[in-house]
Parts: C-alpha cells; structure tokens; sequence
C-alpha cells in the first residue's frame, strides 16, 4: 500500500517519513501544484526495475 501526504506534512516530519521510505514504505509527496514525487527506498527493488529497465526509443 502507498501512502500519499502532502508537501507540507512531509517537511513537518520529514525525519521520520525518511525513515519509513528507508524501511521499505513507497511514499507520494503531493505538492501544492499538484505535481507529485514518488518516494521509494534507495536500494533496488524488482518491484520497481520495470520503471526504469526499458528503451522506448526501440
């Protein structure tokens, strides 16, 4: 399950929503403009490979 906060609670408590990207939990910061950011873990997972393992160009 992703969780989904917005800007403003991500900066209030970003120590701990860092730690709990760190710890495996997929994370979507919403900024006010409505752009989002996707926070996942800094280790690889193959969960998320297919988003970047792949040539559109071909």
């Amino acid at each position: 399950m992703t969780l989904e906060i917005t800007k403003e609670e991500f900066d209030s408590n970003k120590e701990s929503y860092l730690d709990r990207i760190e710890n495996g939990e997929v994370i979507i910061v919403r900024h006010p403009n409505g752009n989002a950011v996707l926070a996942i873990p800094e280790r690889w997972d193959d969960d998320f490979m297919h988003l970047w393992n792949h040539d559109d160009a071909s």
